[in-house]
């Protein structure tokens, strides 16, 4: 009786083993793929090095919209320098008007990869009823 119990665990074991032979496989040559080149990680293997590959010559720009010429957005920015900001199909927007405080991520030739507006968070003003008023 015992050593059936010991036969079943043995080649339980066995089986265990040999099916994991070939993810153990796997990992040494995903290590190996590694060790060739542990920095270099095509652009878009993932969103965020997508997101930085298209955006490596660009920067934010946050400010006041002073007036819309079409898709041309005008902004004042935190140091009072204007900025013409150029969009079109391919920018990624939300609703924007005159007054709004937006960001912007602006190339070198000042076209928008996104714009967005900025609004507030503070929300206390917008769930007064009649019984909080004295």
């Amino acid at each position: 009786m015992m050593t059936l119990k010991v036969m079943r665990v043995l080649s339980g074991g066995i089986l265990l083993f040999l099916f994991s032979m070939p993810q153990i496989g796997d990992v040494a040559s995903a290590a190996d793929q590694l060790k060739e080149a542990p920095c270099e990680v095509p652009d878009g293997r993932n969103a965020t090095q997508a997101e930085q590959a298209a955006t490596k010559d660009s920067h934010v720009v946050f400010g006041e919209v002073i007036r819309v010429d079409g898709s041309t957005y005008v902004v004042k920015d935190k140091g009072g320098k204007e900025v013409s900001v150029k969009t079109d199909e391919k920018t990624e927007q939300s609703p924007i008007k005159k007054g709004d405080h937006i960001s912007a991520n602006i190339d070198k030739n000042n076209h928008a990869l996104w714009i967005r507006g900025n609004r507030g968070t503070d929300r206390r003003t917008e769930h007064v009823s009649a019984d909080c008023n004295p």
